[in-house]
């Protein structure tokens, strides 16, 4: 305030909107006092906290030493409460792709939205369930308290996000720790097709049986064959099988897949079926193969004996695709095992089919040890009336047992399943030899997973992919791994999972 005699007193207090009320004095000068203009400055301090929000009038007067007096008003708001702002959409929980509508609500009733904008964030959500590290940020305009923005989600990676959003107002409150959250998974990648091991075909694209393994990180929701809609139960892996001319929609000739994910994602394949005349009629023109027969050793391929104790063969099958069981055929030979002599000893066996087809001749090394012997690992069991001592299975000059992946009740190779069940039976489980993937075989393998499972069903569990001691009764990756391995080791290598 200023004037040209001294200012004696100012004084400055606070009332209503229509300046009509007194509220509250700010301050003034002590009484009588005379200051010069140029030395005078006056402030005072106003605890807006004391006051509802609102808009109030600050009326100033002052008086100098002739007794003028003059008075000032200003209109003034005060705002102590936080700006509300909600996301509306997208929905929480849900998986989306491609363009996104975001919208909601901004609320503020005093000093107003700085610039009309608010602010939305897209944050990684971090494994502890938190949101974490800004992947974006969106500066929306807000228009009659409401606020939208179309945002292109494949501008971020595909995974779970917080949806966050910020406002402030133009006393400087802002929402804070009133932040409203979304949680949504975004997913811009359709699913992956695998053609399994069991299809019959060129294992490319013409078949005459074909069945599909399905993936989608954020799950597989349908499919359809030539328009012809699947539902499918909404899981990361599912099974199309035995997709045959008049299964599922398919026909003779060209046929096209479509996998949708939750998201909406697509994936297409194309794939042709013949019908099984055509596939006959191939057959009649062509050569017939006679396919090779195998033989399978039960226990060890190579095992210790204790000098002086007996060697029982702990026995083998031998199994033709075109012959059947022809183990009575097969002939062993090679070394006569001496166990009252330290030594090696190389039993051989081979066998033929009625075609003249070789088996891949197999081998079992005996070694007779001296009992004084320190067997590095080397643990104890028992075939026959003499003491073995098993070691590792020893490396034959063979190949894999099962070249298929198999499944329980469904259209297997026969002699593949055949093969199987021989393993199984030979290693003491309790299933018929019939070429069919029967409920009686499933069982065995479900056995013969469980007596391995830290190889075959533990790396499927640290996947998330099974519960402990869940098994499946499919001789997949892993089970087929461990059988060709027990049968020849280092005949497969370890598969790549999932």
């Amino acid at each position: 305030m200023t004037d040209d005699e001294a200012i004696k007193r100012v004084s400055v207090n606070i009332y209503n909107e229509d300046n009509s009320s007194f509220l509250s004095p700010c301050g003034s000068t002590p009484g009588g006092s005379s200051l010069d203009v140029d030395e005078y400055a006056f402030t005072c301090s106003i605890d807006t906290t004391e006051f509802e929000d609102g808009i109030y009038t600050l009326r100033g007067s002052g008086r100098d030493t002739s007794d003028n007096i003059r008075t000032v008003s200003q209109k003034v708001i005060f705002d102590n409460t936080n700006p509300i702002m909600t996301i509306d959409t997208p929905f929480a929980g849900i998986i989306v792709k491609d363009e996104i509508e975001i919208s909601g609500t901004a609320i503020e009733e005093m000093s107003g939205i700085v610039d009309d904008m608010v602010q939305v964030h897209f944050r990684k959500l971090k494994d502890n369930g938190k949101c974490g590290s800004f992947a974006n940020t969106l500066n929306v305009e807000v228009v009659n308290g409401q606020w939208l923005e179309n945002f292109d989600t494949n501008t971020l990676d595909d995974g779970d996000y917080c949806i966050t959003g910020l406002i402030s107002d133009n006393a400087g409150n802002t929402n804070g720790g009133g932040v409203h959250v979304k949680f949504i998974t975004i997913d811009n990648t359709g699913p992956t097709v695998t053609i399994k091991d069991s299809s019959i075909g060129n294992g490319i694209d013409v078949f005459q049986s074909v069945s599909f393994k399905l993936f989608d990180q954020y799950k597989v929701d349908k499919v359809e064959i030539n328009g012809i809609l699947k539902e499918l139960s909404n899981n990361k892996w599912s099974d199309l099988n035995n997709v045959e001319p008049g299964k599922f929609g398919a026909v003779e000739g060209l046929n096209t897949l479509v996998i949708y994910d939750v998201a909406g994602n697509t994936t297409t394949f194309e794939f042709i079926l013949e019908s099984e005349d055509d596939v006959e009629n191939v057959k009649d023109d062509t050569d017939v193969i006679n396919e090779v027969p195998v033989i399978i050793l039960a226990g060890s391929t190579e095992v210790f004996i204790i000098v002086g104790n007996d060697f029982t063969e702990p026995g083998y099958t031998a199994i033709d695709s075109e012959d059947g069981n022809i183990t009575s055929s097969v002939i062993i030979s090679g070394d006569i095992v001496d166990t009252d002599t330290v030594g090696q000893y190389v039993v051989t066996y081979d066998v033929s089919d009625s075609g003249g087809a070789n088996a891949v001749q197999r081998t079992r090394v005996v070694n007779v040890i001296d009992s004084g012997i320190s067997g590095g690992g080397i643990t104890t069991s028992s075939f026959g009336g003499g003491e073995v001592l098993g070691a590792e299975i020893g490396t034959n000059s063979c190949e894999v047992l099962i070249n298929n992946y198999l499944y329980p009740n469904q259209s297997n190779d026969s002699f593949e399943v055949a093969k199987l069940q021989s393993f199984l039976k030979i290693n003491g489980f309790n299933n018929e030899i019939n070429g069919v993937f029967d409920s009686g075989t499933e069982l065995a393998v479900r056995d013969f997973q469980l007596d391995y499972s830290s190889e075959v069903l533990q790396p499927w569990v640290d996947l998330g992919l099974l519960s402990s001691g869940q098994t499946t009764g499919v001789v997949g990756k892993t089970t087929k791994w461990k059988i060709n391995n027990l049968h020849c080791l280092g005949s497969e290598s370890y598969p790549t999972l999932p």
